[in-house]
């Protein structure tokens, strides 16, 4: 939560920039290992059109890992169930609430309600998959 937080923090130039800079990282991985090249411009063209796409992955991602993690620590206390996996999704809604509300504060940054669903989503994908290997390595047991 206090990646995510940190994450929120930043400004829409900051923000922006290290979102940039990812997909400029993996464009150069690509042009070394297909030994393509491209010109400035076309990077360019490429970053500009990626951003957006970029910024949606990565709040799934924070908050699929955010969803792992509230799971995990509640089968140390108790067992899981389907209620139990619903109140942690309900946790991480509220927490992908006060993060958007946070970056209404922040220069350059807004709160969005799609950016709230991308969290929820990603968390109910984190609880799920952490719930399908618990099963099955339960079963097994």
């Amino acid at each position: 939560m206090g990646i995510i937080f940190s994450f929120s923090q930043d400004t829409g130039e900051v923000s922006t920039k290290k979102s940039s800079h990812v997909i400029e990282t993996g464009i150069n991985i690509v042009m070394k290992l297909t030994a393509n090249h491209y010109t400035e411009e076309q990077i360019e063209n490429f970053i500009v059109k990626s951003v957006y796409l970029v910024r949606k992955l990565a709040h799934l991602v924070e908050y699929f890992i955010l969803g792992l993690l509230f799971i995990n620590v509640i089968k140390d206390y108790t067992s899981i169930s389907l209620k139990k996996g619903l109140l942690i999704l309900g946790g991480c809604f509220l927490y992908a609430l006060t993060d958007e509300g946070h970056q209404m504060f922040i220069p350059g940054r807004d709160g969005k309600l799609l950016d709230v669903l991308i969290d929820t989503f990603g968390s109910l994908l984190g609880i799920f998959v952490y719930y399908y290997f618990y099963r099955r390595r339960k079963i097994k047991s």
